[in-house]
């Protein structure tokens, strides 16, 4: 009866109805049911984010059916709204002649695998639906409203996310899309609001330019993907996941920020700065392409899970770490908050930086609520209009 008439977000019902198994049934595990903690990367932030604001998550009372959220990487940002044609739909529609749940559960699943390969081939992407059923109908700024009641949360990003898709991509693709960010983002801006979107848009630049000092007088041709680079990052995750964490903590939320700075030489070898899923190896001490299992790498892997650890435990990500020059040392970690700004950044020696990317942050705030929500499953077809 809850899920009565929902026909959207599919996916993360299953999710939550896998967290409602462990809530009632963790105990007879010898776990806590009190005390579930839900983390993931990229998607998979995203995901633990809809379960941190979902009405569906949260019991009678409002009290979820979680206790600790860990945010790798993933603003929610990304996440559609319901008036929003997304590039899965509109391939759907008017490329293979689907158009609703039902032509698609009338699929075989031969039929419903060959239609995902080619939706992959074109790369179309899925994203959730704001539906304001199982998720808020605006996802980044639902935070402030007590969204996430109750819950503790630990969120950030790495400092050169988008370089991971230089790796991925035929370099003039890569290029082309880092060019085209901001022509998109400002397609979807009412015309009677463009005047102040561009003049935010400037403020927001030199932000970006102030915390580069070779780029205060402006941005050398030589430098310029490396400052389209930045403005993607930006908006892909320093504009969800600022607006979230001080939302919640607008709110009364406990909200913790982090920044993951750690290069790895495998990294460098491979041309790129601290990307994308680059953390992954360290929450899970795994070998993997990003990271050569160095002495150095396995004691920031050792850092990053006594966070991830401690945070899971008791809500709240302080901890005790070797520095190198063999100094103990103890962090305790400030909350975030839309004045203080407080994060730490994550290398082999953390530390507090307070005022992260403080003016970036507001610019991006402000252009957002200019700028509907941005939607990366339209954002590949929306290239490529006129």
């Amino acid at each position: 009866a809850k899920y009565e008439g929902v026909n959207a977000n599919l996916a993360h019902l299953d999710q939550i109805d896998a967290l409602w198994w462990v809530r009632h049934n963790i105990s007879a595990f010898g776990g806590d049911s009190t005390n579930i903690t839900v983390f993931g990367e990229s998607a998979g932030c995203v995901s633990a984010g809809i379960v941190a604001v979902s009405p569906l998550a949260k019991d009678n009372n409002g009290n979820s059916i979680v206790r600790n959220v860990i945010m790798q990487s993933g603003g929610m940002n990304v996440i559609q709204h319901p008036d929003s044609l997304g590039g899965m739909e509109w391939y759907l529609r008017d490329s293979m002649g689907i158009s609703n749940m039902a032509d698609l559960e009338n699929l075989s699943f031969v039929e419903l695998r060959n239609v995902w390969l080619q939706l992959i081939g074109n790369m179309m992407t899925a994203n959730p639906n704001a539906d304001s059923t199982v998720i808020p109908a605006d996802p980044v700024f639902s935070w402030k409203d007590n969204a996430a009641d109750g819950i503790n949360v630990l969120q950030g990003y790495n400092s050169g996310e988008f370089t991971y898709f230089m790796d991925c991509f035929p370099q003039d693709m890569y290029i082309f899309f880092l060019e085209n960010v901001e022509r998109y983002l400002e397609k979807s801006v009412a015309p009677e609001n463009l005047p102040a979107y561009r003049e935010l848009r400037e403020e927001y630049y030199a932000a970006i330019r102030s915390e580069f000092p070779e780029w205060i007088a402006g941005v050398p041709a030589k430098d310029s993907l490396r400052f389209l680079e930045e403005v993607a990052d930006d908006w892909l995750f320093l504009a969800g996941h600022s607006i979230e964490a001080a939302g919640h903590a607008q709110a009364g939320g406990n909200s913790y920020f982090y920044f993951f700075d750690y290069c790895s030489q495998a990294l460098t070898d491979k041309g790129l700065r601290v990307c994308h899923a680059a953390e992954v190896p360290y929450v899970f001490n795994n070998e993997y392409g990003f990271w050569y299992q160095t002495e150095e790498e396995l004691e920031v892997s050792d850092i990053v899970q006594t966070i991830w650890a401690n945070f899971a435990r008791n809500g709240k990500p302080d901890f005790e770490y070797m520095s190198d020059d063999n100094k103990q040392t103890t962090v305790n970690w400030p909350q975030y908050d839309a004045d203080s700004r407080k994060v730490v950044v994550i290398d082999r020696n953390p530390y507090i930086k307070n005022n992260f990317r403080k003016e970036r942050a507001e610019a991006l705030e402000e252009m957002m609520k200019l700028s509907p929500t941005f939607h990366f499953s339209k954002f590949l077809t929306g290239l490529l209009e006129p």
